[in-house]
């Protein structure tokens, strides 16, 4: 013979039946929140990857600015030939 009959043992099986219920679903967002946390990591690699592409373009042209400023400085102090010898 059990320490509870049917009857008193009603309430604890509902609540145990619950909390398997409860279980069930958690699982179910434990597993939803993994595949959302996988999609964000692959979605940071591909955007660390842009920024990393952009980055390298803007080098590029401020080292391009740089140069073609560097050459008009060098031009502007170039004097100019006056070709006034007669």
């Amino acid at each position: 013979e059990g320490i509870f009959d049917k009857e008193s043992a009603a309430p604890f099986t509902e609540k145990i039946r619950l909390c398997k219920k409860k279980t069930k679903e958690l699982g179910l967002r434990a597993e939803d929140a993994v595949e959302r946390l996988d999609d964000c990591v692959e979605m940071y690699g591909k955007l660390l990857k842009e920024s990393e592409a952009v980055e390298e373009f803007l080098d590029q042209l401020e080292y391009r600015l740089d140069k073609y400023a560097s050459e008009d400085k060098v031009s502007a102090n170039k004097p100019l030939h006056n070709h006034q010898n007669y």
